[in-house]
């Protein structure tokens, strides 16, 4: 598939499906917000394409590739 669902993260908790899209065949976290830094910097380490980083959820929402 070319064009995956690109997904975005919100807050700090409850973020389970962070590890199912890791290696979707079909969708890709691409954005977060809200998140703590340790979270943060885990995700970026572990994530093979660039993760935006929002400064709130409206901005997030305002990402219309999401």
């Amino acid at each position: 598939m070319k064009n995956k669902i690109r997904a975005g993260l919100y807050g700090s908790n409850g973020h389970q499906i962070h590890s199912k899209l890791h290696s979707h065949s079909k969708a890709e976290l691409a954005a977060m917000c809200g998140v703590s830094e340790a979270f943060s910097e885990y995700i970026k380490e572990n994530f093979p394409q660039p993760i935006t980083v929002y400064g709130s959820l409206e901005e997030m929402l305002r990402d219309k590739s999401l």
